[in-house]
């Protein structure tokens, strides 16, 4: 069970302010509020007390430099009592002169946001030969102020834990530049130290010097930190007065309340109007420090935020993910447009900065994300993160902006270069295929330098994916938008424009046949990416190794044959169409069957060659009476004698409007006049006269003379 005492007066029986004269005492006491039994309770002693038991520390407690005496007009002192922190306890906390002279600004802008609002605020710092002065208009600091824990702050004002004050009276203490408080009261406090100690005293006396509010002084500071005697230093710590720099500018100021405080209070985003970067951040009004020590990358606005919390020396946050929440919350629609304006260049978000790389625009407003998404839709960009595809991107016709990781929640409501190329794909097809062109109405050097092109790719689409997956369908089309050719499932667009020459096609035809290949084994193989790099290599590979077949095929119908083969589709797989020697020799004896002949002819090795390489239009195979016998006995018969052939480029006609096998048929009449009475003309021989048909890419019979004189 605790003691209670019955008579409190007791208390003071055992100490030596017992035995002083009272009226001194009482009259020291009424000036400073206080009580015989409050100063026992809170061992506050009253100074005479002290002289009687140290002198030495009394001399100290009523010695004051004669100019602060003299100009501060300090009367007496009457208390002084033991804050319980001593003067080397700031040191190894690492504080310094600049976060000390903080405490007690960050102090006055408290009491003078309570009395005069946000608005109303004016704290008075400055410098003259006593040292730096901080004034404020409130109602005067108190004795409580100065014991440890001792704060009537809430929970939201700047000073909250009740020992910044203290902390920063000893750190200065130490350096020493003594502190004077005081208030207009007419009360003045003072930190000391007794001698052979570490401890901090406060001594309370009085002075006769009128006071607004609270005036402290910080007694030699700019002696020993020169830096105090610039007025630019100065103003860095205190918000308001930093914003008068002409070469500043507010971007945004934004206020919000959380619940245990009852007014919304404000967050600022500062820019500099010459370009450079601030990189400060301020909380509550106070600096804190270069953001670029607290992230270790640069900021390019200054930030002034309420609802940060600071770790216990307040030089750094307790939390970096609290500071990049925050700092987002403060973003506006002007504070987004500035910050891309300036972050911007080459297509490129540049990192490294603050905003960047640190601050979470997850927690960004609506307003931000949808200047942010106006922005680019106005600059006409489409946002990625991937680097990859900017150039994938610039050569679809999209103008990519390429954004870091950290800031895609900013770009939420943002066009992506995805969808941007997505909708030209779009409009691309649509328009391909409102422009598409029927094989029939294309000219015949288009339609064969197509086909020749057509033979190339659907070889290296045998090559690459087997015999039984159909070829892409090759649609023809006069409208492409800005593009050569695109592909859109299991068909391929062809801008009428490339079929001009058969180089040109084939390369466009290939080229978007890498797509088709890269989309089916890659899943996905856009331009300029390494996919699309990969299956176009693949392509290269196999068209640069054609099989001899191929190569005569589409040679052949690059000279004219618009239905030239190598590969014939039978519903499930393909199968090699036969060499155009293969097929004369089988129209030749399907003449000799005409003709009642049983044998068989068969053309020699360099024939077939010669059949290949030169390609007639009209073939005349002439049979002597010996060849004849022989193929009448049923033999076969080597070598038929070729009496006159002709070439397709010497014979056909690339005036012919479109393809058309009758009146490729009508061209060569002439010619199978000349043919036919020549051949009426030697009755000794047996003829067989053939030709080419372009359409079908085969050799048919068009007349057989039999053997008329022996």
């Amino acid at each position: 069970m605790g003691f209670i005492f019955r008579n409190p007066e007791l208390i003071f029986q055992k100490v030596p302010e017992a035995n002083q004269p009272v009226l001194s005492l009482d009259e020291a006491l009424a000036f400073h509020g206080l009580t015989r039994t409050k100063i026992s309770l809170e061992m506050i002693r009253w100074v005479n007390s002290i002289r009687l038991e140290s002198p030495e520390l009394y001399n100290v407690i009523i010695h004051d430099p004669p100019d602060i005496r003299r100009v501060m007009e300090i009367k007496m002192w009457d208390f002084c009592f033991s804050t319980g922190v001593t003067i080397d306890y700031p040191v190894r906390r690492g504080w310094n002169e600049f976060t000390s002279v903080r405490e007690f600004i960050q102090n006055s802008l408290d009491i003078e946001e309570r009395i005069f609002g946000y608005e109303g605020m004016e704290v008075g710092v400055w410098v003259d030969k006593l040292g730096l002065h901080i004034t404020d208009r409130g109602p005067g600091i108190t004795y409580e102020a100065f014991r440890i824990g001792g704060s009537d702050k809430n929970r939201y004002e700047r000073g909250y834990f009740g020992e910044g004050l203290k902390v920063a009276m000893a750190y200065l203490l130490y350096r020493g530049c003594p502190v004077y408080v005081f208030n207009r009261k007419g009360q003045v406090f003072k930190a000391i130290t007794p001698p052979g100690s570490t401890l901090m005293l406060i001594a309370m006396g009085r002075t006769s010097k009128p006071v607004t509010g609270t005036e402290v002084i910080i007694y030699n500071l700019p002696l020993k930190a020169p830096e105090w005697s610039d007025p630019s230093y100065t103003k860095r710590i205190i918000f308001k007065e930093w914003l008068k720099d002409p070469n500043l500018e507010v971007l945004t100021v934004k206020r919000w309340a959380k619940p245990d405080c009852p007014h919304p209070k404000p967050n600022f985003i500062v820019f500099a109007k010459d370009g450079s970067n601030i990189d400060f951040l301020w909380v509550r009004d106070i600096v804190v420090n270069k953001i670029s020590n607290l992230t270790r990358l640069p900021s390019i606005f200054g930030y002034n935020l309420w609802w940060v919390e600071l770790e216990p020396n307040r030089v750094s946050v307790s939390s970096i993910p609290e500071l990049a929440k925050e700092a987002a919350i403060a973003f506006d629609k002007k504070s987004v447009e500035v910050l891309l304006d300036r972050v911007v260049k080459e297509n490129k978000i540049k990192r490294g900065f603050f905003e960047t790389n640190i601050i979470d625009w997850w927690y960004a407003d609506e307003e931000a994300k949808i200047a942010a998404a106006e922005w680019v839709e106005k600059r006409n960009y489409g946002v990625t993160d991937n680097e990859k595809i900017m150039d994938w991107a610039i050569y679809m016709g999209a103008n990519p902006l390429v954004i870091p990781p950290e800031m895609r929640s900013l770009f939420a409501h943002a066009q992506t270069v995805e969808l941007i190329i997505a909708r030209k794909c779009d409009e691309r097809l649509k328009a391909a295929e409102e422009g598409a062109v029927p094989l029939e109405k294309l000219t015949l050097r288009e339609r064969c330098n197509l086909r020749s092109a057509a033979i190339v790719m659907e070889t290296v689409h045998i090559m690459l994916m087997g015999r039984s997956k159909k070829a892409p369908d090759i649609v023809v089309t006069e409208k492409m938008l800005d593009a050569a050719g695109t592909v859109k499932g299991e068909k391929i667009y062809i801008h009428r424009n490339e079929l001009k020459d058969v180089e040109k096609a084939t390369e466009t035809l290939l080229h978007e046949y890498a797509h088709y290949y890269g989309n089916k084994m890659y899943l996905g193989a856009p331009d300029i990416s390494e996919t699309f790099e990969k299956a176009l290599g693949e392509v290269a590979a196999q068209a640069a190794h054609l099989p001899i077949e191929a190569v005569f095929a589409a040679i052949r119908a690059k000279l004219g044959a618009w239905g030239a083969k190598c590969w014939v589709w039978l519903g499930t797989r393909y199968e090699k169409y036969q060499m155009l020697s293969e097929l004369l020799e089988i129209a030749i004896n399907e003449g000799l069957e005409n003709m009642g002949l049983t044998g068989v002819l068969e053309l020699t090795e360099s024939q077939h060659y010669y059949i290949e390489f030169n390609r007639p239009l009209i073939v005349w195979v002439r049979l002597s009476k010996y060849m004849v016998d022989k193929l009448k006995e049923g033999r076969t018969v080597s070598g038929p004698d070729f009496s006159s052939l002709y070439y397709i480029y010497d014979v056909f006609d690339w005036r012919m409007p479109f393809a058309d096998i009758n009146l490729y048929k009508s061209m060569l009449k002439k010619e199978l006049e000349i043919v036919e009475k020549e051949a009426e003309e030697m009755p000794w021989y047996a003829h067989i006269i053939l030709i080419y048909n372009p359409e079908k890419d085969f050799f048919e019979v068009w007349k057989v003379i039999p053997l008329r004189q022996t």
